[in-house]
């Protein structure tokens, strides 16, 4: 979706990538995040959990403190809110789309398919755009499936977008009022699944193109896509990021003498 060479570079010729990229501490701890409430369907936490995700995904010990309210401020969300998860990273796997959804959950009257995010703020404009999201209107595109297989009861209701704030107090008193979760609920009636598999079936095809041997088009606006380089920055810009650029000279007020100035 966002660059040709670089699905290239991943899916196609499997290259490596570059020997300075590394993996953002955030998308760690999310997955930290993830795995304890994966293990047990979103209903509680221990000690020994958030240890045990700590360490597969190298996340820093001092984030612990953080992880915990996170969790706690969750699972009572969760439990207040009458849903019961009853699956945890389904996947949805055709033959032109591979993806997990992070939960499936049940209501009294119906069921929902839900996803979690932990960001550093909440963002209000992102409620109002929620109903066309792409990965949303997708796994609403499989419900019937899903309904089948889980065996689910009821209508499927909608879609349910958490998201977990991650503070930067540093006390436990802040930790636990700077972390809140957000439920947010998106009625099915809302969502536009079939244009979004319309939509995805076109990039599915340029993919097939691509995999068939037509050269991928290069984005070079996703370079740092999610503030970070990408895994492959060296091959579009002949070096890695990490490394200068001797050509290219940065001038400053106090860099140049009064005669350069001057011409």
């Amino acid at each position: 979706m966002t660059c040709q060479q670089k699905y290239f570079y991943n899916k196609i010729a499997k290259v490596a990538k570059d020997s300075d990229y590394e993996e953002g501490d955030a998308m760690n701890f999310g997955k930290a995040f993830h795995k304890v409430l994966e293990l047990t369907l979103h209903t509680s936490y221990s000690d020994k959990l958030i240890l045990e995700a700590m360490a597969e995904f190298e996340v820093d010990r001092f984030s612990r403190p953080l992880l915990t309210a996170m969790l706690d401020n969750y699972v009572k969300l969760h439990k207040a809110s009458g849903l019961k998860v009853v699956r945890c990273e389904f996947q949805i796997l055709t033959p032109e789309y591979n993806g997990f959804i992070d939960f499936i959950a049940q209501a009294s009257n119906g069921w929902y398919i839900g996803d979690n995010k932990t960001a550093a703020t909440y963002k209000e404009d992102i409620v109002k755009r929620l109903h066309l999201d792409e990965q949303v209107n997708l796994y609403s595109h499989f419900a019937p499936e899903i309904a089948r297989a889980l065996e689910m009861k009821g209508p499927y209701l909608g879609f349910r977008y958490r998201q977990s704030i991650k503070s930067k107090a540093g006390t436990p008193a802040g930790l636990a009022k700077g972390t809140p979760t957000y439920d947010i609920e998106i009625p099915a009636s809302m969502l536009k699944p079939e244009e979004a598999w319309s939509a995805h079936l076109e990039r599915h095809g340029i993919a097939v193109e691509l995999h068939n041997g037509v050269a991928p088009k290069r984005n070079l606006n996703a370079c740092m896509d999610y503030f970070r380089p990408c895994e492959h920055w060296s091959k579009c810009y002949g070096r890695l990021y990490s490394e200068s650029a001797p050509e290219i000279t940065i001038h400053t007020l106090e860099s140049l003498t009064d005669s350069e100035l001057l011409g």
